[in-house]
Order: C-alpha cells, then structure tokens, then sequence
C-alpha cells in the first residue's frame, strides 16, 4: 500500500484529544449549568460535578433533572458528530462520535458495578430497573457509532484504534482531573 492510500492513523489517534475535551466538558457542564439555573451552589471538574458542600437537592426532581442534563448534551453532541460525518465522510471526526457512545457504555458498566450514574439514578427514580434506561441510551448510541464507523468506513483498525484511545483518554480524564474549577 502505497503512501497515499493509507488511513491518517496517527492523526486519527491524535483527534481523541480534543475529542475527550468536548466530550466530557460539556457533559460535565450541563449537569452544572442545570444545577445552577435551579438555584443550587455547584461545582464541577473535567470529570465530575455536584453541590457545593456535599449537600442534597431539595427535591427528586431537582436531582434527576440535574442528572438528565449531561447525557442530553452527550446524545445531542452524538447526532451533531453523526450529521458531520454522513456530511464530509470525515474519519477525523470519529472519535467525536465513538466517544460520545463510550463514555455511557462505561457509565452502564459502572452502574451496574459500583454506584448509579446519571442515567441509573433516572431510571431507579421511576421505579424502572437500574440498567433500563442507560442500556436504552447506549444501545441508541452504539447504532449512531455503526453507521458512523460504516459511513467513514472506520472497519476493524479503526474501532480498535477508536476502542484503545479512548480506553487511553478516558483514564487520563479520570486520574489526571485536577478537581474543581467552578
């Protein structure tokens, strides 16, 4: 194979960078945004966000539209990463996509193991099952990611390289947080 024809791996790789960054600041944003337009003292970091003082919403309401908030934000960011593709067939603009289904997969994975994430709170909040909701919103994702990885034609070296860099800066968003900036 010529070089001409091979695939931009290495810019591919790289585009996960900034990928994270406007995956997980607006999530984490939109939970503080919400927070605060109910009247509540929050904070957030790249990675997490609550009350100011470890306090508790005043209401079930309150909590869950604060927990809607971010995966809303993610699944919007999913369509508008999905539209951009089918639109210039861009592999670089992959990673926005695939993030976008990672980072609930993962958030599902938690749940179920460990504490309730965003979309397993609202989901126990109606007396739903705890993996209900979060397995209906990565299962909408992971459809958005086929026809993604179809459209650029992504195939195996793609998701591979998409499933390690994404492992790869997930960990570095979780362990390298630097904690609370607003």
């Amino acid at each position: 194979m010529t070089a001409s024809k091979k695939r931009p791996w290495v810019a591919y790789a790289l585009m996960f960078i900034p990928a994270a960054l406007l995956t997980w600041l607006p999530h984490e944003f939109a939970h503080w945004q919400m927070g605060e337009a109910l009247g509540y003292d929050m904070w957030m970091s790249l990675n997490r966000g609550g009350l100011e003082g470890g306090g508790a919403y005043d209401s079930a309401l309150d909590r869950s539209l604060v927990d809607a908030a971010g995966p809303l934000i993610t699944y919007i960011l999913a369509i508008a990463a999905l539209a951009l593709i089918r639109t210039t067939r861009s592999l670089l603009l992959y990673p926005f996509l695939f993030l976008q289904f990672y980072v609930r997969a993962v958030a599902l994975g938690i749940s179920v193991v460990s504490q309730p994430n965003d979309e397993a709170r609202i989901s126990l909040e109606f007396g739903l099952p705890l993996w209900l909701l979060p397995g209906i919103a990565v299962t909408l994702l992971l459809a958005l990611t086929v026809i993604g990885s179809r459209t650029v034609k992504a195939g195996w070296t793609g998701n591979v390289i998409a499933y390690v860099m994404a492992s790869l800066v997930s960990a570095a968003i979780v362990f390298l947080d630097p904690g609370p900036f607003f």
